[in-house]
């Protein structure tokens, strides 16, 4: 099982991106999501993630900062 963190503030966004990748390939389920990217790093703090999919503009901290933050700390993590 593959699993992917989703960081999205919009909730029809999040809801709709979360069918697509589970309804795409059965091997990905959605583990967890996040409102906005520091949420999204606590998450990954707790658990691990195999694939992030996250949103640039959010409140808090970014999609990019939030990139940048996970390929530094979670190289494994596919972004």
């Amino acid at each position: 099982m593959i699993r992917v963190l989703i960081a999205e503030d919009e909730p029809p966004i999040l809801r709709r991106t979360k069918r697509l990748i589970e309804h795409i390939d059965p091997d990905f389920a959605v583990a967890a999501v996040a409102a906005d990217g520091e949420e999204a790093l606590e998450k990954m703090r707790a658990e691990h993630f195999d694939v992030l999919f996250t949103d640039i503009r959010m409140p808090v901290m970014d999609g990019m900062k939030l990139m940048n933050r996970v390929q530094t700390l979670y190289p494994e993590c596919s972004i």
